[in-house]
C-alpha cells in the first residue's frame, strides 16, 4: 500500500503522528505511516523504500526525538533522492542538529506547538498546492506528443519526389511547438493555482501577518490590491477597537497618506480630546466648590466657637467689631479658595491674633514646591532594517529583529523607542536574514516647578 503523502517520524512521537495523520486524512489527504501501513511479514526496508518512491512530498514530524533518530535522517536523504518535496512540520521549538540543517535550510517550517487549527490548515493547503503541481506537470508531460522516429535508411527509402524528405522535419517541428505550447499553458496554470493558494491561506489566517505574507511571497498575485485593502482594515478595526488617542495616532502612522480612514482617525483622536478636556473641566469645578463649601464650614464652625468662648464683655461689641470680624472671615475665606503661601502670610500679617492663626500656620508649613515634568504628544514615525546570521533561518531572524529594535533605539537618542511591526525582507543561507522593522520616537520635554500647598 502506498499514498501520496509519507510521513517520516520518530517511534517515540507516534502519538501526535497519528492525530496529525487523521487530521490530514480527514480533508482528504491519504497518507503512509510505517507503524500503521506496513503488513505483517513484509520487509521493513524495502517497504519504506517503496513508500517514498511513488509518493509526491513527505512530512517530517519535527522534534527532539526525530533531532536524533537515525532512521528519519535515512528517509530525509532518500527523499532528495527521489527528487520528493520535503515539509517540517515541528512539533517541539527544537533548532535542526547539523545532520538536517543541508537538508532543511531552505525549507519553509509549519509551527504545530502555537495555533493548532491555523497550523494543520496551513499544512493541508501546502500539500495539495504540492499535490495539484504535480499531477498538471504530469499530465502535460503524458500530452506531449512523442518526438519523431529517426529517418529510415537510404536504402529503405521509397523513391518518390526530392520534396517528400522535409515531411520528418516538419512533423519534428510541430511536436516541438505543441510541447512549447503545452508547457506554457501548464505552467501559467500552475502560477495561478499556487497564487490562488497563497491567497486561501491567507484569508483563512485573515490577519495583518498573513496578507503580508502574501504580498512577501507574491508581489505581482493577483490578490495584491486586495491585499493591502485587508490589511488597512485591520489596522483601522484594532483602533476603533482601543478607541484611543495613541491608537489612532499609530494607524494613521503605519498607512500614512494611503489609509482609507485618515478623515475618521482624526475625528476620533478630536472627540476623545474634547471627551477629556471636559471631564477635567467639570473635575476642576467640581473640586473649587467643594473647597468653597469647606472653607465656609471651617469659617461657621471657628465663628460659633468663638462666640462660645468669648467673654460677655466681648459678646456686647458695637457695630465696628463685627465688622472686623466679618473682614477678618472673608479674608480667611480668600486665602483657603487661593491656598498658596503668600495669601498665607498676609493673613497673618493683617490678622495675627486671629482664631484661625494656628490653621493657617499648619498649611503654610505644607507649602513645597514640586516639579512637573510634560511629555510631547507628538510621535514620529522611525524605521530601520536588521540583519542577523545563524545556524538556521529561525535563529539568523531572530538575531535580524534584535538588530533592528537596536538601530531604532539608536535612531531616537534622549527619548522612547516603542516597536511597532516588522516585515521579513528575504533570506539565504549565505547572506542570512535581514528583516524591516517600524517604529516609533516620542522625545521628552523639559521640567517645570510649581508651588503645591494643602
Amino acid at each position: 500500500m502506498t499514498a501520496p503523502i509519507f510521513i517520516s517520524y520518530s517511534s517515540k512521537d507516534r502519538a501526535i503522528t497519528e492525530t496529525i495523520c487523521s487530521a490530514l486524512e480527514n480533508r482528504g489527504i491519504s497518507c503512509w505511516m510505517s507503524s500503521r501501513d506496513i503488513g505483517p511479514g513484509e520487509n521493513f526496508q524495502e517497504s519504506i523504500i517503496r513508500a517514498i518512491r511513488t509518493a509526491s512530498a513527505m512530512v517530517i514530524v519535527f522534534s527532539g526525538n526525530s533531532n536524533n533518530s537515525d532512521e528519519v535522517k535515512k528517509e530525509v536523504a532518500l527523499a532528495g533522492q527521489h527528487k520528493l518535496v520535503v515539509v517540517p512540520v515541528r512539533v517541539e521549538d527544537v533548532v535542526p542538529a547539523e545532520a538536517f540543517q543541508y537538508e532543511l535550510a531552505t525549507r519553509q517550517w509549519i509551527d504545530m506547538f502555537g495555533n493548532w487549527e491555523h497550523a494543520i490548515e496551513r499544512l493541508a493547503t501546502q500539500i495539495r498546492t504540492i499535490l495539484v503541481g504535480k499531477a498538471a506537470h504530469e499530465a502535460a508531460t503524458d500530452g506531449a506528443p512523442e518526438a519523431a522516429q529517426p529517418a529510415a535508411p537510404a536504402r529503405m527509402r521509397a523513391v518518390g519526389p526530392q520534396r517528400s524528405s522535409a515531411l520528418p522535419l516538419m512533423v519534428a517541428a510541430a511536436a516541438l511547438i505543441a510541447a512549447s505550447v503545452g508547457g506554457v499553458y501548464w505552467w501559467k496554470k500552475h502560477q495561478l493555482a499556487q497564487d490562488g493558494d497563497a491567497w486561501a491561506a491567507a484569508e483563512l489566517q485573515n490577519s495583518v501577518a498573513a496578507y503580508q505574507g502574501y504580498l512577501h511571497d507574491e508581489p505581482k498575485g493577483g490578490h495584491a490590491e486586495e491585499a493591502d485593502l485587508r490589511i488597512d482594515g485591520l489596522e483601522w478595526d484594532a483602533a476603533v477597537k482601543l478607541n484611543t488617542v495613541a491608537g489612532y495616532e499609530t494607524y494613521k502612522q503605519i498607512e500614512g497618506q494611503h489609509g482609507r480612514h485618515l478623515a475618521e482617525a482624526d475625528a476620533g483622536i478630536d472627540a476623545l480630546n474634547a471627551a477629556a478636556k471636559a471631564a477635567a473641566d467639570a473635575a476642576a469645578a467640581k473640586a473649587q466648590q467643594a473647597a468653597k463649601a469647606q472653607a465656609a464650614a471651617n469659617a461657621q464652625q471657628a465663628s460659633q466657637a468663638q462666640q462660645q468662648t468669648a467673654p460677655p464683655a466681648q459678646q456686647q461689641n458695637t457695630g465696628s467689631g463685627q465688622q472686623a470680624n466679618a473682614a477678618e472671615e472673608a479674608d480667611f475665606r480668600h486665602a483657603l479658595e487661593l491656598h498658596s503661601s503668600a495669601e498665607y502670610r498676609n493673613f497673618l500679617a493683617a490678622h495675627g491674633s486671629s482664631l484661625h492663626v494656628p490653621e493657617i500656620r499648619q498649611r503654610l508649613a505644607s507649602c513645597q514646591m514640586v516639579k512637573a515634568s510634560a511629555t510631547v504628544a507628538q510621535k514620529t514615525r522611525i524605521q530601520a532594517t536588521g540583519r542577523g546570521t545563524g545556524g538556521n533561518r529561525f535563529q539568523a531572524c531572530q538575531a535580524a529583529r534584535k538588530d533592528g529594535m537596536s538601530r531604532l533605539d539608536a535612531q531616537c537618542p534622549g527619548g522612547t523607542a516603542a516597536w511597532l511591526r516588522n516585515q521579513p525582507l528575504g533570506f539565504s543561507p549565505s547572506d542570512g536574514c535581514s528583516i524591516m522593522v517600524f517604529g516609533t520616537c516620542a522625545a521628552r520635554g523639559s521640567q517645570a516647578e510649581t508651588e503645591r500647598c494643602r
